[in-house]
């Protein structure tokens, strides 16, 4: 009767769910070579699959698709808005909402102030002329951007 009495419950702790307090208690149990070679492992894998880096956007217009490309819309220097956009989405939203937002003296964006991005980051040229094919898609959206911002 007095061993039973001596012994604690097990002590239920919930499950931790805080990376920062995941890897600090790795580090803090003696892990921390083994989480160091692991993230680095995860990088290096990720570099080998030439995943293209994610770029930075101040509004999601793609609804979660998958494939999508960046539009930014700069006017001066340092001053950009970007947009990620789906291949289904409405390329005009992202226009109103570009012009509401900074408009120049004249009431609209001048073509030289627009810069696009396909999914694969890399820029196309305002005044290149290029068809969907070449361009690697499907839908007419970027054309139309080219148009509008020309015709104001």
């Amino acid at each position: 009767m007095a061993v039973a009495a001596l012994r604690r419950p097990p002590v239920i702790r919930p499950a931790v769910s805080d990376p920062i307090t995941i890897l600090t208690q790795a580090i803090a149990n003696g892990q921390g070579q083994q989480l160091i070679d692991l993230i680095t492992a995860q990088i290096e894998a990720k570099k080998s699959t030439n995943q293209p880096e994610s770029t930075g956007y101040d509004f999601d217009l793609s609804g979660g698709q998958a494939e999508v490309m960046y539009v930014t819309f700069r006017m001066g220097p340092r001053r950009e808005l970007v947009f990620k956009i789906g291949p289904e989405t409405k390329i005009n939203d992202a226009i109103h909402c570009c012009v509401d937002t900074w408009t120049t003296e004249w009431g609209r964006f001048w073509p030289w102030e627009l810069f696009f991005y396909l999914p694969c980051n890399s820029r196309i040229d305002y005044y290149a002329t290029m068809t969907a094919a070449q361009l690697g898609v499907e839908n007419h959206d970027l054309i139309d951007v080219f148009t509008e911002s020309y015709g104001g």
